[in-house]
């Protein structure tokens, strides 16, 4: 038979999609859309054991630098991170998931953005205007 072991093909078979983003502890807060805050490990529409909603928003401290805690939350809508500090917050980065939208508000004493899918809204929350900032996740 003339069956041979196949080669390796010189071509890679994955082709990286972006470069590897880079963490920004000062990222400016009109990059809400930035395609460099899309992380590898929280796609938007993981949904991974237990099939949780994301209403857990248990994202984890990402790193800390400056005075503030970069912490990010994942939801059903898309993933937010804020940068914490003992008496203000700005905004790293929001992307929506597959197929939600997103739209942002930012006064001096609170963030919202709000995620959007048909009837589906998810809103997350960070206010301080009465204590250090705190996060709110709500799906409506």
């Amino acid at each position: 038979s003339s069956a041979r072991p196949s080669a390796p093909s010189a071509a890679p078979s994955r082709t990286p999609s972006a470069p590897a983003p880079s963490v920004s502890r000062s990222a400016p807060p009109e990059g809400t859309g930035d395609a460099s805050a899309a992380s590898s490990d929280a796609p938007g529409a993981a949904g991974g054991p237990g099939g949780g909603d994301g209403s857990g928003a248990s994202g984890g401290s990402e790193g800390s630098g400056g005075s503030g805690t970069v912490k990010g939350y994942d939801t059903e809508g898309g993933r937010v991170v804020f940068d914490l500090d003992t008496a203000s917050a700005s905004l790293v980065s929001a992307t929506p998931g597959t197929g939600w939208s997103m739209q942002v508000w930012k006064t001096a004493s609170w963030i919202r953005v709000e995620f959007t899918s048909g009837e589906d809204r998810v809103s997350v929350i960070c206010s301080w205007h009465d204590g250090p900032p705190r996060v709110e996740v709500g799906n409506y």
